[in-house]
């Protein structure tokens, strides 16, 4: 269908299920008004499964339903409430929200096919109820790009219970994922199996404050890429809640200089299943841990440590230690205590030359 000026019409044909706009102009500004006015309208077509827009160069989906999801795409978070009222399929539903990007920049979240319900929310600034509505729903959640957020507040982390996999990305205000003044009276993450965080210019940590018992508790792969400000990735508050963590990955964080740092009073077995350790890119890396049995341990890789000068193994622990990537000369000048210990972990090593 295509339409000019006055298409009020439209959005009074309630039994209306596809919808195409061709849009014959140039001008992006009047295109965006256009759009953000038909949006606002098309929430009140519950039965409409398929609604585009047709400009000369791109196709714009807004509504898409196929198979039993539901894909929304609303240009911010102010158009949400809308469709939250009249959209009831979101509520039983499996669906897709994009929240200031189009369905065509799709979930950046790894595995994604594990989640059936999912949110995208791109360049937000402030707070939104609206958002913390659907967030209660979703499994996975990507918050991108926003301009004022330094932490998650209480009640965006509140609604988050059933969130399993979590990226924050490109936040430049971030300074941790969780502070502030949480005083939780129940456990926070409580089902969150994946977090990503990746260019992150301010992020000093993940968690600042009180933990409850339960928060994380079943955290399984953990990614920090490019976060610049960070300088050690756990404290002792939060080790104790990694009873799941399996993979670990810190990537391009120049400040980092320890990951795992642990008193004196802390068990050597907190973090009991990790099996995998990626670090690459750590210019500051001083130190891995040396609190840490790392009983499940099976695969490390280093590459780009240049202060790392020792390993945190011993006779006695990762004794299931099978693959390490390293290169060859930064091997060569670690510094060891034990002999033995070097000939036992040589056998794992799969060694990269330098050009």
């Amino acid at each position: 269908m295509s339409t000019q000026d006055n298409y009020d019409m439209i959005f009074k044909i309630s039994g209306l299920e596809e919808l195409i706009i061709d849009v014959d102009s140039e001008m992006e500004d009047w295109c965006n008004t256009l759009i953000e006015d038909v949006v606002e309208k098309v929430s009140t077509l519950q039965k409409l499964n398929s609604f585009q827009f047709r400009f000369n160069n791109r196709v714009i989906h807004v509504i898409q339903v196929i198979d039993d999801t539901v894909k929304i795409y609303v240009p911010n978070e102010l158009h949400l409430r809308g469709f939250l009222d009249q959209r009831k399929d979101l509520q039983k539903s499996s669906f897709q929200v994009y929240i200031g990007c189009f369905m065509s920049c799709g979930p950046e979240i790894p595995e994604f096919y594990r989640y059936d319900k999912y949110l995208k929310y791109n360049s937000g600034r402030g707070k939104n109820n609206a958002i913390n509505n659907v967030l209660s729903e979703v499994h996975a959640f990507e918050l991108i790009n926003h301009i004022d957020i330094e932490y998650l507040s209480s009640n965006v982390i509140e609604s988050m219970d059933c969130v399993q996999g979590c990226l924050i990305q490109n936040c430049s205000n971030m300074t941790t994922v969780v502070g502030g003044c949480h005083s939780p009276k129940k456990p926070l993450f409580p089902n969150l199996e994946r977090l990503d965080a990746k260019n992150m210019p301010k992020l000093e940590r993940i968690w600042e404050g009180r933990v409850q018992s339960g928060s994380l508790s079943k955290l399984k792969t953990l990614v920090l890429c490019n976060c610049p400000m960070m300088t050690m990735v756990f404290f002792n508050a939060i080790v104790h809640q990694l009873r799941e963590l399996q993979y670990l990955e810190v990537q391009d964080c120049c400040k980092v200089e320890e990951v795992v740092m642990c008193s004196q009073n802390v068990s050597p077995y907190v973090i009991p299943k990790l099996r995998t350790l990626i670090l690459c890119n750590l210019p500051s890396l001083r130190k891995i841990s040396t609190r840490l049995d790392w009983t499940s341990l099976e695969r490390l890789k280093i590459q780009d440590c240049p202060t790392l000068k020792d390993l945190p193994f011993d006779r006695d622990n990762a004794k299931v230690l099978q693959n390490i990537e390293v290169d060859a000369d930064w091997w060569e000048a670690l510094q060891w205590s034990d002999s033995n210990v070097k000939a036992r972990l040589v056998r794992c090593c799969l060694f990269r030359q330098r050009a």
